[in-house]
């Protein structure tokens, strides 16, 4: 027996000589290259010495997606608003609702004036005038509504709402995906401003429009309005975001937006524009109880006819009569089905997006919100 196992330990000695002179050689290098001595010997001393670890150990972490991983550094956990239970709308002292152009704004700000009628309103979108609200707001009403609806121009409006508002006042946003909402806007530009004259262009347009109105459509014995394909695409080539195309996310929802948010954590709710008419009747059952059920639609083509829907002439849809003329052939083709043929290609071929910034962060918050059974979505106990 001692015959036999006298090799066997002298190997085994042999062998822990090696791999401690191996260890001395790597620790020597560690050294001088500046790496982490107590890390490499642990590592080699686990593997060399004392064998393989378990598979388990051994077995890399699952990796993270990239989206994820971005999220979670950004942003606490979600909260989904149930709309029937929440009683966010119902105990706020004071209530902005905001939106973007093309987001139901026209409905949610009609309905507003209805409802807050006992108060009066104020001039309308007024909230983008800081000049206004910091010389006029307060002394040109006795009381004040305690809702307001407006359309938002800019992050420097939403951030001095952010900022100054205090916590019994609520924020809600109306949000609309930016191409859906940029190709709506884009087909009210051309129907109610390239082809209808009762519309006006605001002041640094009218000049342009004056000298290129010709060249841009024609209409013709039908009484239809012709848009030539060129010039139309070289206009917003050169003009970029013009009047509703140039009110959106790109403009809103920027980086200075978000670290607003993230800094000021506001009591503020963002709300699918989709959602317009529980929105109202949420508003009418604390503010004005006549109103419930009887929402206000413009500019929505809703498929379905509620006879306890107002409606106004202004929904009808106006395109029908719209033509495009193809730079190509020179065929004419509807507008509608001209957009459908563009519109996924339409804001990368002109650059209308260019300005935009933190869109991340944005589309973060619009993947949770379509997540969300009734598309309503609390941030304020979010960090971004």
């Amino acid at each position: 027996f001692i015959l036999f196992s006298l090799p066997k330990t002298k190997l085994i000695m042999m062998q822990n000589k090696s791999r401690h002179m191996i260890t001395l050689f790597v620790a020597l290098i560690t050294l001088m290259f500046g790496l982490s001595f107590e890390n490499i010997f642990l590592g080699l001393a686990n593997h060399t010495i004392y064998g393989d670890a378990p598979a388990e150990e051994n077995r890399p972490a699952e990796a993270i997606p990239l989206a994820e991983e971005i999220s979670l550094s950004k942003k606490g956990p979600s909260s989904c608003v149930d709309l029937d239970l929440s009683s966010k709308i119902s105990e706020a002292k004071q209530i902005f609702i905001l939106m973007p152009a093309k987001a139901a704004g026209s409905s949610l700000k009609t309905f507003t004036k209805r409802c807050m009628n006992k108060y009066g309103s104020p001039p309308d979108n007024s909230i983008n005038s800081a000049k206004y609200v910091e010389e006029k707001f307060l002394s040109n009403m006795i009381a004040l509504p305690p809702v307001i609806s407006s359309h938002v121009y800019s992050d420097v409006t939403f951030e001095r709402l952010i900022k100054n508002s205090p916590r019994q006042t609520l924020l809600i946003y109306v949000h609309r995906e930016e191409t859906d909402r940029m190709i709506s806007a884009l087909r009210h530009v051309i129907v109610k401003r390239v082809c209808s004259p009762s519309y006006q262009w605001l002041k640094p347009m009218k000049k342009y429009w004056k000298a290129n109105m010709k060249r841009l459509r024609t209409i013709d014995e039908n009484n239809r309005c012709v848009i030539n394909e060129i010039p139309m695409l070289n206009f917003f080539r050169e003009k970029g975001r013009v009047q509703e195309m140039g009110r959106g996310a790109p403009e809103i929802l920027t980086c200075r937006t978000h670290d607003a948010i993230e800094d000021n954590a506001p009591n503020m709710m963002f709300i699918d524009y989709r959602q317009t008419n529980r929105l109202q009747d949420l508003i009418a059952h604390r503010h004005c109880p006549e109103l419930v059920h009887h929402h206000v639609e413009i500019n929505m083509a809703a498929a379905a006819k509620n006879t306890k829907t107002r409606r106004t002439k202004a929904a009808i849809n106006d395109s029908d009569n719209v033509y495009v003329r193809l730079g190509k052939t020179r065929d004419v083709v509807r507008l509608d089905k001209w957009i459908g043929w563009k519109s996924s290609l339409i804001e990368w071929s002109l650059s209308l997006r260019v300005g935009a910034s933190c869109q991340a962060r944005t589309r973060f918050i619009e993947d949770e919100l379509s997540n969300c059974p009734d598309r309503a979505l609390e941030i304020s106990n979010r960090q971004q």
